[in-house]
């Protein structure tokens, strides 16, 4: 009898810790679909600084500083931007600003044009989104109400279309 009970306590104990597994797992699933909002003053500056004024998106292709990286990121960064026009040309970028934000505005000084090549003007985009990452690179994607998708390290033009997809409803 004794063990019939422990069988059964056992039993249930497993059918919780089951239920309790699949509802975190759904929920956790479910919150990493729902859009992250900045707030008004931080879109207010994104909007100024970056010149993003009719489009409905903004893509930030960012790029820390070598410090914040495993290697040499910054070293030809006149042949990545050939690279990038390649991995952007497959994308619908209808109503959409892409731009690339560089943390070390002195190795990409040569770049920098202020249209579309932009330094991280008072470490804004770093400090808000990607300092504690370790990643080379990063992804940001806002739409104009502030909601917005965010890719540490690399990522692949399927995830582009995915977060534009999402940030366009």
């Amino acid at each position: 009898m004794v063990f019939a009970n422990c069988y059964k306590m056992k039993n249930m104990n497993l059918k919780k810790t089951i239920f309790l597994t699949v509802i975190f797992s759904f929920t956790l699933g479910f919150s990493q679909n729902e859009n992250k909002k900045i707030a008004a003053s931080q879109l207010k500056f994104i909007k100024e600084k970056y010149n993003w004024n009719t489009e409905r998106i903004l893509i930030i292709n960012f790029t820390q500083s070598n410090e914040n990286c495993f290697y040499e990121n910054n070293r030809n960064l006149e042949n990545s931007i050939n690279w990038w026009n390649k991995f952007y040309s497959k994308i619908d970028l209808t109503n959409v600003r892409n731009i690339y934000v560089y943390s070390d505005k002195i190795s990409a000084s040569t770049l920098i044009d202020a249209q579309t090549k932009f330094e991280d003007y008072e470490d804004f985009i770093w400090t808000n989104f990607f300092k504690y990452n370790k990643e080379c690179y990063g992804l940001l994607i806002i739409n104009f109400n502030g909601e917005y998708k965010i890719e540490r390290g690399e990522y692949s033009e399927r995830e582009v279309e995915k977060y534009l997809k999402t940030l366009l409803r």
